[in-house]
């Protein structure tokens, strides 16, 4: 109770200094009386600590709609439970689901466990991409083959530029990859939006798997399956790396994604990426390590 007090008057001090602080208070008393009568709501708000708590907010009469996006999804009555229950991070009920849900996400893949790994990433599907572009292209030199056929082609492609990155867009064609392909040896990656939304296609990327392996195995395959993933059967046998996320397809909560990758190259990326929060293959080595999900705060302490 007196912890709640103290946090009460602090929450007190800090809206009348902002309130006192900002232009509308000072601009007129009609102004003066809107953030009046805003800082008594405020203080009436702050004065019981259990206010929050003890709120109900009226129902509306609509029923609620029904989400058709490709994303986010409607969630279960039984992840929203789920939820409601708290797990520290350094727990051993954390660390158990956590690699409870990294191997299932390989085997969803249809990958073995000793051969890939699942990387989540707290971020939306963009910070996939971005993680897995910087960190599996770090320190490597030569051309990434964007394949393109809608909106999300050309944001990779503009990530890759955005990062230094030489990215040359090809057609969404299974032809078209392996005349490129064939030109010139200088390609050292393609990446592929799977089910490109913004024009409703689901592109053929399994069979651009085997063309690029068999082309070279040394060629990175990159996948985006954002709005695939857990919709249709996947075979992560010719790709490197398959980015996912919580709330498309598998009917989880926004902010959370996750990278499925061949161990053997992960591996290979350990120390290379120079952007810490982007820091796939950091993530990896600290979830391998420890089994906890706290590579860059880990990393972060070391930096002070």
């Amino acid at each position: 109770m007196a912890l709640a007090r103290i946090r009460t008057g602090v929450w007190r001090r800090y809206v009348q200094q902002m309130v006192k602080s900002t232009s509308l208070f000072k601009s007129g008393n009609a102004s003066k009386r809107t953030d009046n009568k805003r800082l008594n709501t405020l203080k009436d708000y702050s004065s019981d600590s259990n206010t929050a708590a003890s709120t109900s907010y009226p129902k509306s009469s609509k029923p609620s709609k029904m989400l058709f996006t490709p994303g986010p999804l409607m969630v279960s009555e039984r992840v929203k439970l789920a939820m409601g229950k708290d797990i520290g991070s350094r727990h051993s009920e954390f660390e158990y689901l956590l690699t409870f849900i990294r191997k299932s996400l390989v085997r969803l893949a249809g990958g073995n466990v000793q051969t890939h790994t699942a990387i989540p990433m707290t971020g939306s599907g963009t910070f996939a991409i971005e993680s897995t572009l910087t960190t599996a292209l770090a320190g490597s030199k030569g051309k990434v083959l964007v394949m393109s056929n809608g909106m999300y082609g050309e944001r990779i492609a503009s990530l890759c530029k955005q990062h230094g990155v030489a990215a040359e867009t090809v057609r969404m064609h299974a032809e078209a990859l392996e005349q490129r392909l064939q030109q010139s040896n200088d390609v050292i990656a393609v990446v592929s939006v799977h089910c490109e939304t913004t024009t409703g296609v689901v592109n053929p990327v399994f069979d651009f798997g085997k063309i690029i392996k068999n082309h070279s195995k040394d060629c990175l395959f990159i996948v985006d399956a954002i709005s695939s993933f857990g919709g249709v059967p996947y075979d992560v046998t010719n790709i490197d790396y398959v980015i996912g996320s919580s709330c498309k397809c598998l009917q989880g909560i926004p902010g959370i994604s996750f990278v499925i990758a061949n161990a053997s190259e992960i591996e290979k990326k350990i120390g290379q990426n120079k952007i810490l929060t982007l820091d796939l293959a950091g993530q990896y080595s600290e979830l391998e390590r420890t089994g906890q999900y706290s590579a860059n705060t880990r990393r972060s302490k070391k930096l002070c």
